[in-house]
């Protein structure tokens, strides 16, 4: 799960999420014991000066248990002042509770004792008790609770988590109210006395060692425990700022063994990686959404497969290379893939490559970051063609998912290889179609393309995708033969979201970071046409990629279908035509012979989160400096 610095996560995500909850549960533990064992201290003090003012066991029990009540909505208030006040102020504030107040209740007491009880110091005692479960109540539950929830907690979760565990805590101060005539005899007379010193040693141990009283950086999340573990040294305020990941990859206190040396020690680790194989053209949407899957920590990019585009295979390839140096990754093989059509046509070839694109398809900028190598040209792997490298890997790794951001000449070739590979992926997410297409393959497939409405993207007149576009024979065999479950990202979800400004698609091109200035580099040219016409660049390909990664946060709507793929039309050539006199029956409607139901449905994504979408590309920005800062050392 990704989370920045804006992230809000409700109570059902948090559990979901099995590092979350473990952690979650942790401190759960620790804010319930806590609470019932300090309840009991000042459940004990209240009977004692209650009593000694003058007021029945009965009526203790009866004004404590209201007094505790009234905690509850007072416990909530303490996130919102954590946030104003700060955790130090907390601290003292608790501090000042535990001591002071106690302190004066002791000096009643003997005054009560010296000239008896009547009406002032019965007030007196009231008025004590009252103001200290004022402080303690908004304090006490949450110091302790919170300073985990804020050190071991990534940031979208804290909110949520601080509230479950003052919730949980204050359900725990019921122990010591209703079962407090227990454990009076052991306690004594001014027994909240020694245990009121020991809270102000717990207290100012907290102070003391807040990474703040040490004017370090306030911890995000763990990731940064880890990154400073590593380093043996303070985070600066930019890494501090940079060093926000996808979620934690272990929950660890850090510690120091006898030698003096930081260890960290792994209580949680994140379960096995999700593998994904991309099949792309190399354009700039490709490049950012490849980015964005290398720098997901729990993500696995097997390898990366070139199709001809709106530039050629192997030059697809060189991108490709140029991409994983700017995302400081290498030994994920590159394989070059068909520079033409099933059939041989010549869809691929478009006048409008350099108009939107450039020259190499990213800009057309060599001399940019990172700069162009001679070698980027021969990066792939020279003697295995794209279609076999996919039918080698997914019978190795049937669990994988194919990501297809191009055409799919690659994928139906590798059918019509071998026929086994049809069922082979774990899912196959294809971007391009238009609401008359869907796809699924080895464990699945995801595919960028196609259209639901018929709207193009190619020339005048044509309602095709250009991924479906470029070679409708592979489309047509992709949609028709894979067995796998498939997805795909229609043309249209691309466009509903370009034309709107709740979303600012540049924002993460100004972020001061190489990836993002490579980011700006690939659609510079792309984005001053767009300007032109009043619309954004807004993420394409992005859109499967995380889909792939992340679907439950990013489909926020998908349609189930049937369809396939338009080959006859002279200005529907490679649309997508869906069945929708199959949607106008469903399949648990009478038994309709006109209905064919031979092919399997396929999942249209008819709407996402633009806005998860747009903090998971903020953060791979982000995760880039920090593993390139880890890298070097510095």
């Amino acid at each position: 799960m990704k989370l920045t610095q804006n992230s809000k996560l409700s109570i059902k995500e948090v559990w979901k999420d099995p590092i979350l909850k473990k952690s979650l549960i942790l401190i759960t533990m620790v804010g319930f014991a806590g609470s019932a064992n300090l309840g009991m201290i000042l459940e004990s003090y209240e009977n004692i000066i209650l009593i000694s003012f003058g007021m029945t066991q009965e009526s203790v029990l009866y004004f404590t248990s209201i007094i505790t009540i009234f905690n509850l909505p007072l416990a909530l208030m303490g996130p919102i002042l954590l946030e104003k006040l700060g955790r130090r102020t907390l601290i003292i504030t608790a501090s000042f509770a535990y001591i002071f107040l106690p302190l004066v209740a002791f000096v009643a007491q003997i005054l009560s004792e010296a000239y008896g009880p009547n009406q002032l110091t019965v007030i007196m005692g009231i008025v004590i008790i009252f103001i200290n479960n004022l402080i303690s109540g908004i304090c006490h539950y949450g110091t302790i609770a919170l300073i985990l929830v804020v050190d071991l907690m990534p940031t979208g979760a804290k909110t949520v988590v601080t509230q479950i565990v003052l919730l949980i805590m204050y359900f725990g101060m019921f122990v010591p109210t209703f079962l407090y005539p227990n454990f009076q005899n052991f306690l004594g007379s001014f027994a909240f006395l020694p245990f009121s010193l020991i809270s102000l040693g717990f207290f100012m141990y907290f102070y003391f060692n807040l990474v703040e009283t040490k004017q370090k950086e306030v911890y995000e999340n763990v990731n940064q425990m880890e990154f400073e573990a590593q380093q043996g040294r303070v985070l600066t305020s930019k890494e501090n700022y940079v060093v926000k990941r996808k979620r934690a990859t272990t929950l660890m206190p850090l510690l120091e063994d006898t030698e003096g040396t930081r260890k960290k020690i792994d209580f949680l680790r994140m379960s096995h990686k999700k593998k994904i194989v991309i099949d792309t053209d190399g354009l700039p949407d490709d490049i950012r959404a490849i980015s964005l899957a290398l720098q997901q920590p729990d993500v696995e990019v097997l390898a990366i497969t070139t199709i001809v585009g709106f530039v050629s295979a192997k030059q697809a390839a060189a991108n490709i290379a140029r991409t994983l140096r700017a995302n400081g990754k290498s030994g994920i093989p590159i394989y070059k893939g068909a520079e033409k059509s099933i059939i041989g046509h010549d869809e691929s070839q478009h006048s409008s490559d350099e108009f939107f694109f450039g020259s190499d398809g990213i800009g057309g900028c060599p001399e940019g970051f990172p700069p162009v190598l001679p070698e980027d040209l021969s990066s792939y792997v020279p003697d295995k063609p794209a279609a076999l490298a996919l039918i080698e890997i997914f019978r190795e790794h049937k669990d994988a998912t194919l990501v297809s951001i191009g055409a799919l000449t690659n994928t139906a070739l590798a059918i019509k290889l071998d026929s086994e590979f049809a069922s082979w992926p774990k899912e196959m997410v294809i971007m391009g179609g238009n609401i008359h297409e869907f796809a699924s393959w080895p464990k699945e497939m995801v595919i960028m393309g196609g259209n639901i409405h018929g709207m193009g993207n190619v020339q005048s007149y044509s309602t095709s995708e250009f991924n479906f576009f470029t070679d409708p024979e592979a489309a047509h065999i992709v949609l028709k033969e894979m067995n796998c479950p498939l997805t795909i990202v229609p043309w249209e979800v691309f466009l509903k979201e370009a034309e709107k400004t709740t979303v600012n698609f540049h924002a993460h091109l100004d972020i001061d970071a190489p990836l993002a200035r490579y980011f700006n580099m690939a659609t510079s040219i792309g984005r001053e046409k767009l300007g032109l016409t009043g619309k954004q660049f807004a993420y394409c390909d992005e859109i499967a990629m995380s889909v792939a990664i992340a679907p439950e946060k990013i489909i926020k709507e998908f349609k189930m279908l049937r369809g396939s793929v338009e080959l006859q039309g002279q200005y529907t050539r490679g649309q997508i035509a869906i069945d929708w006199v199959d949607k106008l029956w469903d399949d648990d409607a009478v038994d309709n012979p006109r209905l064919s139901r031979k092919r399997t449905p396929i999942r249209f994504v008819v709407e996402y989160n633009a806005k998860v979408l747009d903090e998971m590309i903020h953060q791979a920005i982000h995760d880039s400096v920090a593993m390139n800062l880890q890298k070097s050392g510095a």
